[in-house]
């Protein structure tokens, strides 16, 4: 069996509560991790979802664009919480 192809996406939630339930949903439909981080002067809700690209269509329940994946220079770059 080959290795999954790991990619990440990054949503934004208008508040924790909704952040909070999609961590729980996406994690119990197979993503390997969902990272949650919060502004200090929002309530906008930071959302990075780690999953296999392979199967991310069927997780997140869309058709994923291309450009939707965040590059990896991004992820070390800004250091986020799901990186």
């Amino acid at each position: 069996m080959s290795q999954p192809v790991i990619g990440t996406l990054w949503w934004i939630a208008s508040n924790l509560e909704e952040a909070e339930a999609w961590q729980k949903e996406l994690q119990e439909k197979g993503a390997f991790d969902v990272g949650i981080q919060t502004e200090k002067d929002s309530e906008l809700v930071d959302v990075l979802i780690k999953l296999d690209r392979a199967t991310a269509n069927e997780v997140v329940g869309y058709e994923i664009e291309p450009d939707e994946w965040l590059e990896d220079s991004y992820m070390k770059e800004y250091g986020t919480a799901a990186a």
